[in-house]
């Protein structure tokens, strides 16, 4: 497997998790928030080194 193939499915992953998030269920509002920036910088990343 490539790195780029690699890093599609690891984008594919977390973008599906960061949008299963449920609030208040699974986080408080801030955490949530914290943890979609979190992942959105982690994207931002993989799609900056894989293209």
């Amino acid at each position: 497997m490539q790195n780029n193939e690699i890093a599609v499915i690891g984008a594919v992953s977390l973008s599906y998790i960061r949008n299963r998030v449920c609030v208040p269920r699974d986080l408080t509002a801030g955490a949530a928030n914290q943890f979609r920036e979190g992942i959105d910088k982690i994207l931002k990343s993989l799609y900056s080194s894989a293209f």
